[in-house]
């Protein structure tokens, strides 16, 4: 089943004119002709409705770890397990690797 169209800024409006006025949750849905969901997805979180949580597991690596990980393998040509180690990284050799191989010039 598809996805309905977000509320708009009018919408909103309406929302949240109505709800300070006192109006039922199924009350204001009916008015604004938008189903009950929507309306209670917006209300939950007024500040971030709309707006998507990124996909995907947090990187182990920060930013720096990369840098020196890529300063590493471009000087010479350790294994991933020495780059590991030298750089006492908190993550495993597979990790490291993983990161190389979606560097396209190393």
């Amino acid at each position: 089943m598809g996805r309905g169209k977000p509320l708009t800024d009018y919408e909103k409006g309406l929302i949240d004119a109505n709800s300070a006025l006192g109006m039922s949750n199924g009350q204001i849905a009916v008015f604004i002709g938008r189903s009950i969901n929507v309306f209670n997805n917006y209300i939950k979180d007024p500040l971030h409705y709309g707006t998507k949580k990124p996909p995907g597991r947090p990187s182990l690596l920060s930013d720096k770890d990369k840098q020196n990980i890529v300063r590493k393998a471009s000087n010479a040509v350790p294994s991933c397990a020495n780059i590991e180690s030298d750089l006492d990284l908190n993550v495993s050799s597979e990790a490291v690797r993983l990161f190389l191989k979606k560097k396209k010039f190393i």
